[in-house]
């Protein structure tokens, strides 16, 4: 009997280890030169300077997407991030989810790579995804996003109702389930001095 009930018990959470502030700024200027590349470059600039942060930044990844000072940097970097860079970022934030969907900033940095999530997957299904040689060769050993996805769900199965409570990963389970229904959540404000949005779901465009 008390095997039974350990087994319904939440298993413990790992946390990842507190974000450097070296880190930090190093980040806050990878967003500067980023920002100051996207008009004048173009985007072949754009993805070296990405695959280069993501490379150094691979084992501190969850580590920034849960920094308080951080998180905002990285929903500006993952915002031009290319699907397959996505891929790289959501494969190295294995082992970490329970911790990543109940904090409150790294919620947010999932939520938003979630809304791409849907188009990357149709994309990996009807094979129309775009990558360059660099994408190619940085991420081949970075499972589809669809996998990853999978990987995603099955690492917090024990969790649902917990997670499902909590005001954090609610919303990350949103995203979850928008994706996994092939829709985008779209903020929307609720008046002039709404602090939260509301979200409506739009359907993702149907190949023709």
């Amino acid at each position: 009997m008390a095997d039974e009930t350990h087994s319904h018990e939440r298993p413990e959470r790992v946390r990842p280890r507190r974000l450097e502030p070296d880190t930090t700024a190093y980040l806050l200027e990878v967003k500067t030169s980023l920002l100051e590349s996207l008009g004048d470059d173009g985007d072949d600039t754009k993805s070296i300077l990405l695959w280069n942060v993501l490379e150094e930044l691979a084992p501190r990844i969850a580590s920034a997407a849960s920094d308080r000072h951080a998180c905002e940097i990285v929903e500006v970097l993952v915002e031009h991030m290319s699907p397959r860079q996505l891929s790289f970022f959501v494969h190295k934030m294995e082992g970490y989810y329970s911790h990543l969907w109940t904090n409150r900033y790294s919620s947010h940095v999932l939520q938003r790579i979630l809304s791409k999530v849907g188009a990357i997957v149709q994309a990996e299904v009807d094979g129309s995804l775009e990558t360059t040689e660099d994408d190619d060769e940085r991420s081949k050993n970075v499972p589809t996003m669809a996998t990853l996805i999978v990987a995603m769900c099955t690492e917090v199965k024990d969790e649902w109702i917990t997670l499902v409570n909590d005001v954090s990963a609610s919303h990350v389970l949103r995203g979850v389930l928008c994706a996994l229904a092939g829709r985008a959540p779209v903020a929307e404000k609720r008046g002039k001095k709404g602090k939260h949005g509301a979200v409506k779901f739009e359907n993702l465009p149907k190949k023709r």
